[in-house]
């Protein structure tokens, strides 16, 4: 059993690793504004993007990412289209809410009926086993629906407000 929890471990640390370094921050380029195509040129790639329309975060210089910054929050102030409501929001937010709880009440369910299942059906050394992997499986499901708990909780509090 402890090889298993060993194999799970390490390949959540594989899989986080994976995901972190693949993020790609792209932005769109300045000279073609995203286009492709240097402005009054219709058949020519942009030499900076090379007619992608984004570059890479690195290649912008601090006071271009502090004039997009600006540009970013003028567009929000101004009510610009692409404008996140609230009622959106909202609703995302219980969507992921729901799908997460759902995805926690099944995995320690099962979780739950495995061990179960090996306590009735185990020997004298697997129920001793068993026993053991209890309170991590009940600190788990406290910490796990205690999170989704406090989410609600300050969900409702923002609502509010």
């Amino acid at each position: 059993m402890k090889k298993y929890i060993k194999l799970i471990y390490i390949l959540f640390i594989v899989i986080t690793m994976v995901m972190i370094s693949s993020q790609v921050y792209a932005a769109q380029c300045p000279v073609c504004n995203g286009t492709g195509h240097p402005p009054g040129s219709s058949g020519v790639k942009c030499p900076r993007c090379n007619g992608t329309g984004t570059i890479a975060i690195s290649e912008h210089t601090a006071g271009e990412i502090i004039d997009e910054a600006g540009t970013f929050i003028q567009k929000g102030e101004s009510g610009a289209e692409g404008k996140i409501s609230q009622s959106d929001l909202q609703d995302l937010s219980n969507t992921i809410y729901n799908i997460l709880l759902v995805v926690g009440i099944v995995v320690a369910v099962i979780a739950g009926l495995i061990m179960g299942i090996k306590f009735i059906m185990g020997g004298i050394e697997e129920k001793a086993e068993i026993k053991n992997m209890l309170i991590p499986y009940i600190i788990g499901c406290i910490v796990v629906f205690g999170a989704f708990t406090i989410w609600k909780i300050v969900v409702e509090l923002l609502q509010s407000m």
